[in-house]
């Protein structure tokens, strides 16, 4: 499967996030995904005092994020999904990814 096909077929399972917010990236990870990326984030949102967390996959041309978004008020909790984001990306197969995506955790 080309990293195109899906970046377009994970767009309808896009979170909302607030991308006017003042943000401070807390922790990140990207790797190597087909021809593209693969990442994950902590995001430190000042204006709320919580963090966000979520998976992103992109090329040269083109993202789709936030995948698997999820709001946290502690750091403790946004660490431990975050966690979870990372052992999804390392563990499982292209399948599964795309699957967890659309159905969530």
């Amino acid at each position: 499967m080309e990293i195109e096909t899906i970046i377009d077929e994970l767009k309808a399972y896009c979170g909302n996030c607030d991308k006017e917010l003042d943000k401070e990236v807390f922790k990140s990870d990207q790797r190597q995904f087909l021809t593209g990326y693969i990442g994950s984030v902590i995001n430190h949102i000042e204006d709320k005092n919580n963090y966000e967390v979520y998976l992103y996959i992109k090329n040269k041309d083109n993202i789709v994020s936030p995948l698997l978004y999820k709001s946290f008020k502690d750091i403790l909790s946004a660490t431990n999904y975050y966690d979870e984001i990372i052992d999804l990306i390392e563990n499982k197969s292209l399948e599964q990814l795309i699957s967890r995506c659309k159905t969530g955790f």
